[in-house]
């Protein structure tokens, strides 16, 4: 389980994270409220609702972590006002419904690690009419990002040091989405605001979100960077941007390109990006509309390994 523990105690460790959570709970739990936690892991949060005065939390996880948070509640003595249910949330059956739905499940890029889906099947088999759900809402951020380290990370099986059989995965490298740190000088451009998602609504099959950046320097554009700014409950506001100091210090996601955009101070740059909230896939698009240089169509689904046999095209002559 020491991968469990190192994942979750880097949680612990990001600055702000638990004093936003518990200042957001503050604000949206009322005494008595019942409340299920999605993928609860080792329970943090729902320790955090009944401090605040929540009267019984249901911590829902199909993990081992889940052990941790049962071992916990009975070691704090709320095991009475706790309950584990070993189960993914779109299975769980709470036999009556809760005042609060409450998930951590917040991407690196904000949208990327299924938060829409889960918390808008929650919100209809889980929630009381009227209830209230944690985080709120969710904003996504892109800006044009020039990081050599970066580049390099995504020319590694091109390089020296990968046998040439192996060459072709470079172009699976470049449609992948990367987590990364990136320093405020890495960023080339404004941000931009993609839009706002309101979490535990009706949820888009599909989102298509655009913007224009305006480059703020010249530099060498190497993809985009995106990041998240979310409302958690009350006025409480949760972001990893690389830009600001209020930052809980999260990685953020990469989107690289396949080439290198030279971009000059003005320039106005169009990004398009296309998401499925129910998976993983993402698509990227960007275009240095001022330069006229080749438009750039990045997607995960380029970036992914299939097994032939599952498309009927195995052992095909």
């Amino acid at each position: 389980m020491s991968d469990v523990f190192n994942e979750h105690l880097s949680y612990f460790q990001l600055p702000h994270r638990l004093d936003l959570y518990s200042d957001a709970i503050a604000r949206s739990i009322k005494p008595g409220d019942t409340v299920a936690d999605l993928g609860c892991g080792f329970g943090v949060l729902g320790m955090l609702c009944l401090k605040h005065g929540a009267s019984h939390v249901w911590g829902i996880d199909d993990s081992e972590a889940l052990h941790v948070a049962r071992e916990t509640v009975q070691r704090s003595g709320l095991s009475e006002r706790y309950t584990c249910i070993a189960s993914s949330s779109y299975k769980a059956d709470l036999r009556q419904k809760v005042d609060v739905i409450i998930c951590d499940h917040i991407g690196h890029f904000g949208a990327d690690y299924g938060i829409i889906a889960m918390l808008h099947d929650a919100q209809k088999r889980l929630l009381k009419p009227g209830g209230l759900v944690i985080p709120r809402e969710l904003r996504m951020e892109v800006a044009a990002v020039s990081s050599k380290a970066q580049a390099a990370r995504v020319n590694l099986w091109s390089g020296t040091g990968s046998l040439p059989e192996f060459h072709w995965l470079r172009e699976k490298s470049a449609n992948t989405k990367h987590i990364v740190d990136f320093a405020a000088d890495e960023i080339v451009s404004d941000a931009c605001d993609l839009g706002s998602i309101t979490l535990g609504a009706e949820a888009a099959q599909f989102f298509h979100f655009s913007a224009t950046l305006t480059a703020a320097k010249d530099a060498e554009m190497h993809g985009l960077a995106g990041w998240f700014d979310c409302l958690l409950g009350g006025d409480v506001w949760m972001n990893n941007s690389p830009l600001k100091e209020s930052s809980i210090g999260r990685s953020q996601a990469f989107l690289p390109l396949e080439q290198p955009i030279a971009v000059r101070a003005g320039d106005q740059l169009a990004v398009t990006i296309k998401m499925r909230p129910c998976d993983t896939m993402l698509a990227w698009t960007v275009e240095n509309v001022t330069s006229g240089a080749l438009v750039q169509k990045m997607s995960t689904w380029k970036g992914a390994i299939f097994d032939p046999d599952a498309f009927g095209q195995g052992n095909q002559k």
